[in-house]
């Protein structure tokens, strides 16, 4: 296969139709006459979601054009992903970008006329017809209005994705993750009782967490995850145990079998910008550190540290 857009195709007595899309394009990668079948699987959807974006017109380009760049990236693969369909999404909506103001041109012109080119044909009784215009118009203006972000949002998911599979296209774009926030107010004495019950609160697993958090000076930011609605715990640096209980001291070589546990740490000026590691040392005004810890600190002696006892 030549470095071309894959193209439907009969594909052999292999059978790669049978396999997962990650084990399909691990194949192609020794024949990639195979990723043909990737094409055959996933390029009608693809082809909608870009004509539900540009336009019918639009659509065969840039369904080539996304497949050609997928064949070009397959050896990126993550192979632990077993449906391509975000990675390709993906990929379209980044070419889609490439056009934002034509899609926005697409969606007011439907706005205008109420005529989608892209859209399912309706039934035929007219009152149907008319009711499926005037919805038409008025979704199109609304989707033309929105960032290019939320119009990812919702013409991904509109196009079949589970949340699990946005999760995944969000690694690449966090703007695309972000915009799924909801924007405004939310009231908590709307929501069911078993839901405002469980909002802030911990899972039964990580408790053991939350009591770890509390006892080093985090404290609960009245916060919660978007997702779970498990809190968030913040607190001030100086505020935690660890390093409130930090002292500073001038290294010195020796050999400390004899010494305490201690977390010894360095702050640098260069990346990695700060150290630490858990160590036998001893002393106050100066440290006795052995020589894989200065070694692993890059410090020597005469050197500044940090350092905690445990």
């Amino acid at each position: 296969m030549t470095d071309t857009a894959p193209q439907a195709s009969g594909h052999g007595a292999a059978g790669p139709d049978a396999s997962d899309d990650a084990a399909l394009i691990t194949r192609s990668l020794r024949a990639p006459e195979c990723f043909g079948a990737l094409f055959d699987r996933h390029a009608p959807a693809i082809s909608r979601y870009i004509a539900r974006r540009l336009g019918p017109d639009a659509a065969d380009d840039l369904v080539a054009e996304t497949f050609l760049t997928a064949f070009r990236r397959r050896g990126r693969y993550d192979a632990a992903q077993a449906d391509a369909r975000p990675w390709l999404y993906g990929i379209a909506t980044r070419l889609i970008g490439r056009h934002r103001r034509d899609e926005v041109r697409f969606f007011r012109a439907i706005a205008r006329t109420g005529v989608d080119p892209a859209a399912e044909p309706v039934a035929d009784q007219a009152i149907d017809r008319v009711a499926a215009q005037a919805a038409s118009r008025e979704l199109a203006a609304a989707v033309a209005a929105l960032s290019r972000a939320q119009r990812d949002v919702l013409l991904l998911v509109a196009s079949g994705l589970s949340y699990q599979e946005a999760d995944r296209l969000s690694k690449d774009n966090k703007e695309f993750i972000r915009t799924l926030f909801p924007q405004g107010l939310i009231y908590k004495a709307l929501l069911p009782d078993d839901v405002q019950e469980a909002i802030g609160v911990v899972g039964a697993q990580t408790r053991g967490v939350e009591k770890m958090l509390r006892a080093i000076g985090f404290t609960y930011g009245e916060r919660i995850d978007p997702f779970d609605g498990g809190p968030h715990f913040h607190a001030r640096t100086d505020d935690v145990t660890l390093v409130k209980a930090t002292r500073r001291a001038r290294v010195v070589a020796g050999d400390s079998e004899d010494g305490k546990t201690a977390i010894v740490s360095v702050d640098r000026a260069e990346a990695p910008h700060f150290l630490a590691v858990s160590t036998r040392a001893s002393g106050t005004g100066e440290v006795a550190l052995p020589e894989a810890a200065r070694r692993a600190l890059g410090v020597s002696a005469g050197d500044e540290v940090g350092f905690v006892y445990l």
